[in-house]
């Protein structure tokens, strides 16, 4: 009486069970996701536990500005103890503005033959072709020219 199918219970498909581990990979990226998001909570609460809740508003601002006096203080207070600096340091490192032109104009000029040098070659070089295939060219043409005078008179 039977259509040859057995009933109960089978195997799940090839996409089912892709679906499956799908479904399974996203809750675990989700589940990282929000273990990270408390982890950072808690350093968070953890830091304000011992520091103190941070001040707000103009109370932090104003508690901003002081600690930046204080470090400007700190440091104009340090002074330049210990800086050693010859005068020629201070003033340019003793060297004359001439030799200063003249190194820039040495170096401008270093970048110009740098730059266009290889230029100057290359375009000799196709001047040379081009004259080459000019003068072959005027050639053929009064090779042509000597045989229609022959031809034609």
């Amino acid at each position: 009486m039977g259509s040859g199918r057995v009933q109960g219970p089978t195997l799940p498909s090839q996409s089912d069970l892709t679906l499956t581990r799908e479904a399974a990979e996203e809750y675990r990226a989700a589940e990282r996701d929000y273990q990270r998001k408390r982890d950072r909570k808690e350093a968070k609460a953890r830091v304000e536990e011992m520091v103190g809740p941070k001040e707000v508003g103009r109370a932090g601002q104003l508690e901003k500005k002081a600690a930046r006096r204080e470090s400007d203080r700190a440091f104009r207070e340090k002074g330049d103890e210990g800086l050693e600096v010859d005068e020629s340091t201070l003033m340019g490192g003793g060297d004359s503005f001439r030799e200063q032109i003249a190194r820039r104009d040495a170096n401008r000029k270093r970048y110009e033959e740098k730059r266009f040098g290889g230029k100057d070659e290359r375009g000799n070089a196709v001047r040379e072709r081009a004259d080459a295939i000019r003068q072959k060219d005027k050639a053929t043409m009064d090779m042509f020219m000597q045989m229609a005078k022959d031809k034609f008179g």
